[in-house]
């Protein structure tokens, strides 16, 4: 993970803040994710990245302007609408870490989650309790990031495979134990001699997004 991120920043930044070239590298990238989604490319490093950088360029592109109403508005209407379709229709799921398809349609699932994500962002930033949450756990999100897999491998292997549980059981607790070690984990590594272990660098009150 680290390893795609680190290659996310460094392409990203080659953009320098021109915003034709940040957009002609995320339309390249899409292209590359859906081919390699497509063909199975390998390494997966490739897709993965192209896909980190759709994402990452998508936070950027939109920064300034998915507060506006309508931006924000469109992109409720337009999630509420996938939603309804996914229901009735089926869902879509990807793989990010290998860039395959699980279920449904690869392009289907990446503009959901796009307009996902904008839509959370615009419903919940007026309301003060969820957007400081929401601001946590941007400012933590390379300790999520970094730690959910590794909880997930864990429980897989020592708890799931071993025993029977329903899949509403097992969604339970992973995302209890999600919750419960990813938030003391944040803790952890906040001390300065182990941020680097998540590719961060202690700064003063540089693990937090305060609204």
């Amino acid at each position: 993970f680290l390893l795609s991120l680190f290659l996310v920043r460094v392409i990203f930044q080659a953009t320098q803040n021109k915003r034709w070239a940040q957009i002609s590298l995320v339309a390249v990238c899409i292209l590359i994710a859906f081919l390699g989604n497509c063909l199975s490319l390998r390494p997966r490093t490739i897709s993965n990245v192209a896909l980190g950088i759709i994402f990452y360029g998508a936070g950027v592109l939109l920064r300034d302007i998915q507060y506006s109403k309508w931006v924000g508005r469109a992109s409720v209407c337009i999630w509420i609408v996938s939603y309804i379709f996914m229901s009735l229709f089926g869902w879509h799921l990807v793989d990010f870490s290998f860039n395959t398809t699980v279920i449904g349609n690869h392009i289907v699932w990446l503009v959901n989650c796009v307009f996902a994500c904008v839509a959370v962002n615009f419903i919940f930033w007026k309301i003060p309790p969820i957007s400081r949450i929401l601001s946590w756990l941007g400012g933590n999100s390379m300790t999520f990031l970094c730690v959910h897999a590794l909880i997930y491998e864990s429980l897989y292997t020592y708890c799931f495979s071993h025993l029977e549980l329903s899949a509403y059981l097992q969604l339970g607790i992973y995302w209890g134990s999600i919750i419960v070690i990813c938030t003391a984990m944040t803790f952890v590594f906040k001390n300065k001699y182990l941020s680097w272990m998540i590719g961060e660098k202690k700064h003063a009150n540089s693990y937090y997004l305060y609204i």
